[in-house]
């Protein structure tokens, strides 16, 4: 009965299956199709279609009308079809654990004193580390890269002397496990050990390093020794000393992270000692050493943090004098408010408020008739000195290029937006636009060892591409389509004049922000002071108690809203160090909430904060000179 029974049952079920896979093929065409494209941004570049399957890039034929039955078509509109960027070095979903310091017994100092040191203390120290084992790209995946351009990213475990290796995924809307290209690729370092104890100072990482590898070269000599069996000590079991047996000799790149021209000079020598194979990562003026990075061989994975820009004073002066305001370097009493046929700072503190009568005024001027209604304006050459280092380091880039230097490209701790961003305004600056396309797509992969599947749009490779308006290193290039994996998502192109990238409707910034005391760490009588144009750019300044008990201090701030998003950013100097600052949050009902991340010299640090707005009530804050007010009692009417 059984033997009739099961069958009959198969007979029944066989049916079910053939549908459920006939619903697959419907919703997930076996064929898709991108119509009418170009592959170069030539005026005659030929029109082609880019068919796929599986995932792969099966045919590029030159254009036709007539579509293969049963595909899914997308048309490209005559569009730019490149390959997706890479980013070739972000901390993007890697949580780096904090590793285990203590792998051996401590020193025995009660009974006497040893001179000695611990055999294996791993603070900072965990090549062992693989950040494909703790991937985690979020709810929304890794949808802000897509939304750039990349199709592909490298997510690397930071913070570490040795952090661990990272690994190369794409940024498709999938499960980590179908995303992962490559699993371990690099090991990843900085001059930093999170952690008490030692070691907690660049002396102390320095010498951290030196003796891991040292023990690294003893625990290959024990191994090979005993292997030709000779009698020598067994080698112990140390996961992270057999994890970093292919550094010491050059056998795996090491990408260690630089904040100064002097980290550099420190990594190559460190490498010159143990034979390692190093590239720059972050590089922050690595163009000081251009020559010998390019003749060494050295890649350098650019992270572009230039800091807060420093206006041209000599463009800035010019715009006054086409707008017919008067320019004294040298801190004269300011003739601006008068020729623009507002009240000059002095003349706005001895208004009668409403209400008070002229000779209440009066005694006003009277008894404050010694207040100066000027402001200090630094001097030319300060502010053209400062211009220039600016400058210097934002063409990092270009000057590395010029000399030869693999150059790549990734976001760190950074936005994908931003990275593309500023790669523009390198372009406009001088960077080869041809250059930094192919840092971003088939230089990377090349690097990577993935140059067959990436960095191309041909026949066998991964259909891993982009959709552009323009040449997307062009300022309104837009993002039409991008393709992961074979699965296409498409974005609205919008018109120049509707491109939402100012102010929401209604949304002005303009006036005075008081931050709140959140916590112990949070500054305190700090405040915002900005003026926003009708594009979105904001200028201001940013005013605190200094926590060197040196009183008030203050900095220039710029940024700029984009819809409800406010970015702003800053250098504050005290106590004879300077903190670059980069504040990024949301406007809401008179309400900002935001993340200020801070770049100091004694290392990175993220706040929350909090601030409270205070319209401008219509003027300007600066062509009043806000700053020349009395804060505590000043007040619009």
């Amino acid at each position: 009965m059984r033997n009739l029974i099961v069958p009959a049952l198969a007979a029944l079920l066989l049916p079910l299956a053939a549908l459920s896979t006939e619903s697959d093929i419907a919703t997930t065409p076996a064929v898709l199709i991108v119509h009418d494209v170009t592959l170069d941004a030539a005026d005659d570049a030929a029109h082609v279609d880019i068919r796929i399957e599986g995932g792969l890039i099966t045919a590029v034929t030159p254009t036709k009308d007539e579509t293969l039955p049963g595909a899914k078509v997308v048309e490209g509109g005559g569009r730019l079809a490149l390959p997706a960027f890479i980013d070739a070095w972000t901390y993007t979903g890697t949580a780096t654990p904090v590793p285990e310091a203590t792998q051996d017994r401590p020193v025995a100092v009660i009974d006497d004193v040893r001179a000695a040191m611990r055999v294996a203390n791993r603070k900072g120290i965990q090549p062992s580390f693989r950040a494909v084992d703790v991937l985690d790209f979020g709810e929304t995946g890794a949808e802000d890269h897509r939304k750039a351009g990349f199709g592909t990213l490298l997510s690397v475990p930071s913070g570490q002397l040795i952090a661990g290796r990272g690994a190369l995924v794409a940024t498709g809307d999938k499960h980590v496990r179908d995303l992962v290209i490559t699993s371990e690729i690099f090991q990843n370092g900085a001059f930093s050990a999170s952690g008490r104890g030692y070691p907690s100072t660049l002396m102390g990482y320095f010498a951290q390093l030196r003796q891991f590898f040292y023990d690294v070269q003893r625990h290959e000599v024990l191994k090979q020794r005993r292997e030709a069996g000779m009698d020598d000590p067994r080698a112990a079991w140390d996961p992270e000393l057999e994890a970093a047996l292919k550094l010491v000799g050059g056998r795996e790149l090491y990408v260690v992270r630089t904040r100064s021209a002097t980290d550099v000079e420190r990594w190559i020598r460190l490498a010159d000692e143990f034979g390692l194979r190093i590239a720059i990562a972050g590089g922050r003026d690595a163009w000081q050493h251009a020559e010998v990075l390019a003749e060494r061989k050295i890649p350098v994975f650019l992270e572009l943090d230039w800091g807060k820009e420093f206006l041209d004073p000599k463009e800035d002066e010019e715009k006054k004098e086409k707008r017919g305001e008067k320019s004294d370097e040298k801190g004269s009493p300011e003739g601006e408010d008068e020729e623009q046929g507002e009240p000059s700072s002095g003349e706005l503190a001895a208004m009668p408020e409403e209400g008070e009568d002229a000779s209440k005024a009066e005694d006003h001027d009277e008894t404050e008739a010694d207040e100066p209604s000027w402001k200090y304006t630094e001097p030319m050459a300060l502010r053209l000195e400062r211009r220039r280092l600016w400058e210097e380091r934002r063409d990092n880039a270009i000057r590395l290029q010029e000399a030869g230097v693999q150059v790549y490209f990734g976001t760190g701790n950074g936005k994908p937006a931003d990275l593309v961003d500023k790669l523009r305004q390198l372009v406009e600056a001088g960077l080869p636009a041809q250059f930094a396309t192919d840092a971003l797509t088939k230089d990377a992969a090349r690097l990577l060892g993935v140059s067959k599947q990436l960095g191309q749009v041909a026949e066998g490779s991964a259909a891993t591409f982009c959709l552009w308006t323009a040449d997307p290193m062009t300022k309104d290039a837009q993002l039409a389509l991008i393709c992961v994996d074979g699965v296409a998502s498409e974005f609205e192109v919008k018109d120049k004049a509707d491109k939402g990238e100012g102010p929401a409707d209604g949304v002005d910034v303009s006036g005075r922000w008081d931050l709140e005391v959140l916590d112990e760490d949070s500054p305190t009588g700090a405040y915002y002071v900005l003026s926003m144009e009708e594009d979105g750019k904001v200028a201001g300044t940013y005013f605190m108690d200094s926590p060197m008990d040196e009183g008030s201090i203050s900095c220039d701030v710029t940024g700029k809203l984009s819809g409800t998003d406010l970015h702003l950013e800053g250098v504050l100097d005290f106590g004879g160090m300077s903190v670059d600052f980069e504040v990024d949050g949301t406007v809401s009902g008179g309400a900002y909430k935001a993340t200020n991340n801070m770049v100091a010299p004694w290392g990175e640090e993220s706040m929350e904060i909090s601030a409270t707005h205070t319209p401008e009530h219509g003027h300007s804050v600066l062509n009043w000179g806000y700053e020349n007010h009395d804060h505590e009692r000043y007040s619009c009417h």
